[in-house]
């Protein structure tokens, strides 16, 4: 496929491609799991021989989990191996867990997908830090944006879905940034991604952010 497409994690809706589709892929704990822990606790002897019956029981029921996360994560990596390139941002999915998302990235397989895409050789890495969500790349406004804000507005014109709008971002700011540096990059840093934006807007864009932010608090 001659095209390139962007992938933008999220918790809502966890994996959102720039060509606007959707997946949620989950995988919950099933019902003899909790059951088979349940029984555990309650039992007084952690060392009965029943008891490790039961923990194995529990190891089997975590690794058939396992599997089918693995599973879902090579059959989703698996469709993006024919596009020309993958772009994702470098995403700190350890942090969405102590900021109150941890049950939502531990039945996700997110991680997992971000590990085969970044082993894939057509695949393109966004600093973490570079501003896929807040920022117009049609006029180069900022947003003040909340995480509940779902949908992304800029006075220009441009309205559409956040994550979508995020996920189509990342392949235009990967091909801001690789023309501005004049090279075909694995990945780019946020420093690289401030010095495009200031050639192609002709303004700073921390400055551009401190202004919008006191237009807000205004």
């Amino acid at each position: 496929i001659d095209d390139d497409i962007g992938i933008d994690f999220g918790c809502s809706s966890s994996l959102t491609l720039s060509d606007g589709r959707k997946f949620n892929p989950r995988v919950e704990e099933g019902g003899r799991l909790r059951h088979l822990q349940r029984k555990l606790q309650k039992r007084r002897d952690k060392r009965s021989n029943n008891s490790w019956k039961l923990k194995r029981l529990i190891r089997r029921e975590h690794q058939k989990l396992n599997d089918r996360k693995d599973e879902l994560a090579n059959k989703f990596v698996c469709g993006l191996k024919p596009y020309r390139r993958v772009v994702i941002q470098d995403e700190q999915l350890s942090k969405w867990k102590s900021g109150g998302h941890g049950k939502a990235v531990h039945h996700s397989i997110l991680g997992r997908v971000k590990a085969k895409i970044k082993s894939l050789p057509n695949a393109r890495v966004l600093d973490a830090f570079i501003p896929t969500t807040k920022i117009c790349l049609d006029c180069g406004a900022v947003q003040d944006m909340k995480l509940s804000d779902r949908k992304f507005v800029c006075s220009c014109g441009v309205a559409e879905d956040r994550d979508v709008h995020a996920a189509r971002n990342m392949v235009r700011l990967y091909g801001m940034i690789r023309d501005f540096v004049g090279a075909e990059r694995t990945e780019f840093k946020r420093v690289d991604f401030e010095e495009a934006y200031e050639s192609r807007f002709h303004r700073d864009y921390e400055g551009c952010r401190r202004e919008k932010h006191e237009a807000v608090s205004r």
